[in-house]
């Protein structure tokens, strides 16, 4: 609780610098994986990109009908985006997910990581669910969104990037040697 307007200038003040050091470390992470992406000899099939594609955009067709809408309305609507810009950049989206998923898997195998209870519990945690709870909501997508939630759970360290798992730090130089394998 804050007394004085001092105080809730500090507060503020504090909290503004918190946010603008997790946008930097962010920003930094995103270019980080970006490079490596761009620098990494990875093959992405058709299927693998129609596959997200179609995952993704059965998801908006779900959340149209919620609201009593076709697709194009509510992407129209809701996006303020024309639909066949948003086809398109979804198109270029599910191949970039795929390369990351692809880019994420090559880590986990180089690093021999594996998901934990901790890690279920860190983004039952971050959404305010029990695991039980979430796993029942994802069904089998449960683990690919546990292991996709890299930008959700303070995922920066100095020095360090997680891109798996909440309870893994993994060195940014391993990493890079484990995607030029």
């Amino acid at each position: 609780q804050m007394n004085t307007i001092d105080e809730y200038r500090t507060f503020i003040r504090e909290q503004l610098e918190t946010y603008h050091e997790l946008d930097v470390k962010s920003a930094a992470q995103n270019k980080l994986v970006t490079e490596i992406l761009n620098n990494s000899d990875i093959t992405v099939t058709n299927e693998a990109i129609e596959y997200y594609y179609q995952k993704t955009m059965q998801q908006y067709e779900k959340n149209a009908e919620a609201y009593g809408m076709d697709v194009d309305t509510y992407i129209d609507t809701v996006g303020r985006i024309d639909p066949d810009a948003f086809r398109l950049q979804l198109s270029y989206y599910a191949e970039e997910s795929v390369k990351q998923q692809l880019m994420n898997e090559a880590i986990i195998e180089a690093e021999g990581l594996k998901i934990g209870d901790e890690d279920y519990q860190a983004v039952a945690d971050l959404y305010g669910y029990d695991v039980e709870t979430m796993k029942s909501l994802f069904g089998d997508d449960f683990d690919d969104f546990v292991t996709r939630s890299n930008d959700n759970i303070d995922s920066i360290r100095q020095g360090y990037i997680k891109p798996i798992f909440p309870g893994e730090l993994v060195n940014i130089e391993r990493m890079i040697k484990a995607m030029a394998k």
